[in-house]
C-alpha cells in the first residue's frame, strides 16, 4: 500500500483495480484518489474487504477511515456497511471529480463477515 500511495503506479492509466486486503480497504482506496493519478474514462474497482468484522466486534469508533461516517449512522455500521463502502467510495472518487455509475456488493465468509463489492467509475472529464 505504501507504494500506491508513495506514487508507484501512478503514471500508469489503470481500468481495473482488483483490491484485496486482510481488513480494511480504505487506505489502499485512498492511496488510489491520490492526486496526480491519471485515470481512463472507465474504471472499476472489485474489492474484498474484510473491515465488517472488526466493526462488528468492536464498532466503528476505532477505525480511523469510519470516524466521519460514524457522525452521521452512529457506532453500529455493521448492518448497513455496503451502504457505507458505496458512500465512501462516491466521496473519495468525488475528491478526483469522477463519478461512481455502478455499485454492487454482497456479504459472505463466515457469518457474513466479509464483504466484496465492485463499483464501476467514471471519468466524465476524459
Amino acid at each position: 500500500m505504501n507504494g500506491i500511495k508513495n506514487g508507484i503506479g501512478g503514471q500508469k492509466n489503470f481500468n481495473l483495480i482488483d483490491i484485496d486486503p486482510y481488513g480494511s480497504c480504505w487506505d489502499i482506496v485512498d492511496a488510489v484518489f491520490l492526486n496526480g493519478r491519471k485515470f481512463k474514462k472507465r474504471l472499476v474497482i472489485v474489492c474484498n474487504d474484510g473491515l465488517r468484522q472488526k466493526i462488528q466486534i468492536s464498532g466503528a469508533g476505532d477505525v480511523k477511515q469510519l470516524i466521519e461516517i460514524k457522525r452521521k449512522y452512529g457506532n453500529n455500521i455493521y448492518p448497513k456497511y455496503l451502504e457505507v463502502c458505496k458512500e465512501l467510495l462516491k466521496q473519495k472518487a468525488a475528491t478526483r471529480g469522477l463519478r461512481v455509475s455502478s455499485f454492487k456488493g454482497y456479504y459472505c465468509g463466515h457469518q457474513d463477515q466479509m464483504t466484496h463489492w465492485l463499483a464501476e467509475i467514471l471519468n466524465d472529464a476524459e
